[in-house]
């Protein structure tokens, strides 16, 4: 009798909120998480049907779920013995936790993390869907402690596995992972943590996984993939250039003449992450390089030596002659003198990378989606587009040499307007044209972040989470 009334409430509440609410109003609650824990099968399963079917309300709802104290009963269900209830605990799971953090943490004290892992690997297919949903939910707008935590039990090889899967769900919902991994909403934190993902993973080996799922045949496996490399280039100047000395460059204009309207949109936020100019200011715990002598005596930064950047207080004390004594003012001197530098090489860097997406058509391209038949991507042609229109306006470095990208770039095509907060860029100085690989210089910039556990903000740019709720 009992089995019969849990399973009538989770198909009233399957798809009526209405219906959810009364359950609340009628404090039946209490009595359908006891029931998670009878230790009669059929309950406990049309119970984790209930329950699977209530997670599914408006927040204030899931909340008294949380207050009624299912966590651990639910966890429990993981272990059940029942495929069923398997099924209906990862359900749950993936509908409660992106909205409670400590949902997060009280996973992995139970265990349930590890657990959801070993059932990414089961042979039942909506067994591993649910798992590999879960893990992804549990990873949206986590803290990198969390993240940390999932894949000391996922591993990385383990990810990368899921994101190859035959099953096309399973490979959609690992690319999702992997795209809330590398998503920070902490500006100052982000690029450390990349470097640390980065290097975890293996950059070739990262970069060739992403190149399979951008050739993938469905199209929401091709959108994750696109916003994970959207999060990618939110992150440092080094992070963008890894993409850009890639084959994914190639593939993302490609994807900027999808079928599929979100695919074309998602292209868009890459190649805006990618033309992105970054200053001192947004990286302020980067490190400033030291400017090296190039063979025309001109300046050139360069890589060999990597300082704290200077503080606000410091910079601007050097601009008034405020700070107390010579030494304090000579300091301060020195990080405006070194900050200056370091925007000097982050405006070269950027000039380079805008000529590099132009020769290789963005511009014409971004052209083209500012008329394009559906307005989000017009949005997102102009968003791009008004990057490579500043670095015009910045000097004539970023034009690069004459050719078919170049010619297609003075075309008809509207003018997007002027950026809040600035969309031109004063020119510094002229750069010697021997200077050494930008791409070295990323690399070493990486592993020195990492070895010495540096962070910068990366807040300017965009990146982009994802998570949904499981019916």
């Amino acid at each position: 009798l009992a089995a019969s009334a849990f399973s009538a409430l989770a198909t009233l509440c399957s798809k009526r909120e209405d219906a959810r609410r009364a359950v609340m109003e009628a404090k039946l609650l209490p009595m359908v998480v006891h029931a998670l824990k009878s230790p009669d099968l059929m309950v406990r399963t049309s119970a984790a049907s209930c329950v699977r079917s209530l997670s599914r309300s408006v927040k204030h709802l899931r909340t008294a779920l949380i207050e009624t104290g299912i966590a651990d009963p639910l966890f429990a269900l993981l272990f059940d013995e029942s495929l069923d209830v398997r099924v209906s605990a990862c359900a749950t799971i993936c509908n409660i936790v992106p909205d409670f953090p400590p949902m997060k943490h009280a996973m992995l004290q139970n265990g349930g993390v590890e657990m959801l892992t070993k059932l990414t690997q089961s042979e039942h297919d909506p067994l591993r869907e649910n798992a590999v949903w879960a893990l992804k939910n549990i990873l949206f707008r986590a803290e990198y402690s969390v993240k940390e935590a999932v894949m000391r039990y996922l591993t990385y090889p383990g990810l990368l596995s899921l994101m190859s899967d035959a099953n096309l769900t399973v490979r959609e919902y690992a690319v999702s992972i992997f795209r809330n991994l590398v998503y920070s909403k902490e500006g100052q934190t982000q690029a450390a943590e990349l470097d640390k993902i980065v290097l975890s993973m293996g950059q070739r080996t990262m970069l060739k996984s992403l190149e399979e799922n951008l050739n993938a045949s469905h199209d929401v496996v091709v959108m994750n993939a696109l916003y994970t490399i959207c999060n990618i280039a939110s992150g440092a100047e080094r992070h963008k250039l890894m993409i850009l000395e890639s084959e994914l460059p190639k593939l993302i204009l490609e994807a900027t003449y999808h079928k599929s309207v979100m695919v074309r949109v998602a292209a868009g936020w890459c190649v805006t992450n990618l033309s992105w100019k970054d200053t001192a200011d947004s990286h302020c715990e980067l490190g400033v390089y030291h400017a090296r002598m190039g063979d025309d005596g001109e300046s050139v930064p360069g890589p060999d030596t990597l300082e704290p950047a200077p503080s606000s207080s410091s910079a601007a004390a050097a601009a008034t002659g405020s700070s107390e004594g010579a030494g304090t003012s000579s300091a301060g001197a020195r990080d405006a003198e070194r900050a200056g530098e370091y925007n000097a090489y982050l405006a070269y860097s950027w000039k380079q990378r805008i000529v590099k997406l132009r020769e290789m058509g963005f511009e014409k391209r971004l052209r083209e989606m500012t008329r394009d038949e559906n307005i989000d991507v017009q949005d997102q042609g102009t968003r791009a587009l008004k990057h490579f229109i500043s670095a015009d306006n910045d000097g004539d470095e970023a034009r690069g040499s004459s050719g078919p990208a170049d010619s297609a770039a003075a075309g008809s095509g509207p003018s997007p307007p002027e950026e809040s907060g600035g969309a031109t860029h004063s020119r510094t100085r002229r750069f010697h044209r021997n200077v050494p690989s930008l791409m070295d210089r990323a690399l070493d910039d990486m592993d020195r972040a990492v070895s010495e556990g540096e962070e910068d903000d990366s807040s300017t740019s965009v990146g982009t989470d994802h998570m949904h709720f499981h019916p």
